[in-house]
């Protein structure tokens, strides 16, 4: 469960990073944090990690979710450059 946490990770941060519309971004989002998403199917596995194993692979999952702040970081740029103002 771990390495399949890391790879959602990694694959979002890399699709986020190399979009380049806010339509890809929120389309990213869905596909991870959605109600069908990546992370939602892997926390309903969540019941078969061992007990003692609850804490290490919850914080996998808080950091898996974290990749808001790189999709906002992104959505700003994005936003910048398309700005009729800017």
């Amino acid at each position: 469960m771990k390495e399949k946490l890391q790879a959602i990770r990694e694959d979002a941060i890399s699709k986020i990073t190399a979009s380049d519309n806010l339509d890809k971004l929120n389309q990213i989002r869905v596909e991870v944090l959605g109600k069908k998403g990546q992370l939602t199917e892997v926390l309903k596995g969540m019941k078969d990690v061992a007990p003692e194993d609850r804490p290490k692979v919850g914080q996998l999952v808080n950091d898996t979710r974290k990749i808001r702040s790189e999709e906002r970081r992104v959505g700003k740029e994005c936003r910048s450059r398309w700005s009729p103002y800017h």
